[in-house]
């Protein structure tokens, strides 16, 4: 069984960015504070807050600032809304590739 490989915009994103794109899409996690945001990813993706995994999320963070997919406004994360970002286009197209792998998943489970 070979794996199908992923449309090319989503190689050079690790799974935690690719988290945190799709987590941007909901109006709930950018109503979030930076802090309130960052506390939310140590819960529910890292189970633990350590230097380690406080320098992977700032690593992440930092390098979808500097790739321009995500600002932060007002205290909070915000996809990029520039339509020359592709910001919004790469989450919405990370978020329908999650939903199918759930999909793929669960059929394989039955």
């Amino acid at each position: 069984m070979t794996r199908e490989r992923e449309p090319q915009g989503f190689e050079k994103l690790s799974r935690l960015q690719k988290v945190i794109m799709v987590a941007l899409m909901d109006s709930k996690y950018v109503a979030m504070k930076r802090r309130k945001f960052n506390a939310w990813v140590y819960e529910e993706l890292f189970q633990e807050t350590s230097p380690s995994t406080r320098a992977s999320l700032s690593r992440s963070l930092r390098s979808l600032e500097e790739r321009g997919y995500i600002v932060r406004l007002e205290g909070c994360y915000r996809l990029n809304n520039d339509m020359n970002s592709g910001a919004i286009a790469m989450a919405a197209l990370l978020q329908i590739d999650l939903a199918k792998k759930i999909e793929e998943h669960a059929a394989a489970s039955v």
